[in-house]
């Protein structure tokens, strides 16, 4: 019947496909990969994938070598300016301008200078803080006004220090020095001097930090935060020296004898 012819069909099949050699057989199984891994066990790719996500010593040390190191930069440095010794009464209208500058860390490379002085922005933070203590006679002792300086050197607008005491004051704010020189101009109060001369403490202070206004830095350097941009705080002294007091010479009087 059918099956009888089908199964006739199938033995014709199998006798015309030649059987495999023995020689052939061993060269497929040479050219097949093979593995020795036991059973349960990883591959040598799945291994390292594992590996390569755990935070061992030695692993977290490959992965920062492949990524490349990087380094915080340290916060940059408010120096302290030299500023002439001012006169009383005399420097009340000429004012006495001065620079408020600072330098990058040292991690970051700036042999002249020529960085920090496009990059660092200079914000006063607090008041002017008066040599003269006060007194229950004078409650409010004032020492003077700071203000900004024009691009062609002459006295601009008044500088709000008493709204600069917020540590949140920043590189666009009112407090910050907007000359490209880092200039400000001092203007003492007349009759304004050192409260104790030349030796005890200056008429006024000006306190103020850097800031450094770039937004990436070179290489591998970062800023862990915002704050690190921030110097800490440095402070310029201006003195006030007394005008000198000519005694009046001794009257004489003539008597007729």
């Amino acid at each position: 019947g059918l099956g009888a012819a089908l199964a006739a069909v199938l033995l014709l099949t199998a006798l015309a496909t030649p059987a495999a050699a023995p020689e052939e057989t061993s060269a497929r199984r040479a050219s097949a990969p093979t593995t020795d891994v036991e059973p349960g066990a990883r591959s040598t790719s799945e291994g390292a994938a594992l590996a390569d996500a755990t935070d061992s010593p030695a692993n977290v040390a490959s992965k920062t070598a492949r990524r490349g190191l990087l380094q915080s930069a340290g916060r940059p440095v408010a120096t302290p300016p030299s500023i002439r010794l001012a006169r009383e009464d005399a420097d009340v209208t000429r004012g006495i301008v001065f620079s408020l500058e600072g330098a990058l860390a040292s991690s970051v490379a700036d042999p002249t200078g020529a960085l920090a002085k496009t990059r660092l922005v200079p914000v006063l933070t607090a008041p002017l803080l008066c040599g003269e203590p006060a007194t229950p006679a004078n409650p409010f002792v004032t020492c003077g006004s700071l203000f900004q300086v024009t691009p062609d050197g002459k006295k601009g607008e008044e500088i709000p220090l008493a709204s600069c005491a917020s540590s949140s004051a920043g590189a666009d704010s009112a407090c910050a020095v907007r000359d490209a020189k880092k200039r400000v101009w001092f203007a003492p109060e007349p009759g304004g001097r050192d409260p104790s001369g030349p030796s005890g403490a200056a008429y006024a202070t000006v306190s103020f930090v850097v800031i450094d206004n770039a937004l990436t830095l070179s290489g591998s350097l970062y800023y862990a935060s915002a704050e690190d941009r921030r110097s800490e705080t440095a402070v310029a002294a201006v003195r006030v020296n007394a005008k000198p007091v000519v005694p009046s010479a001794p009257r004489r009087g003539f008597v007729d004898s």
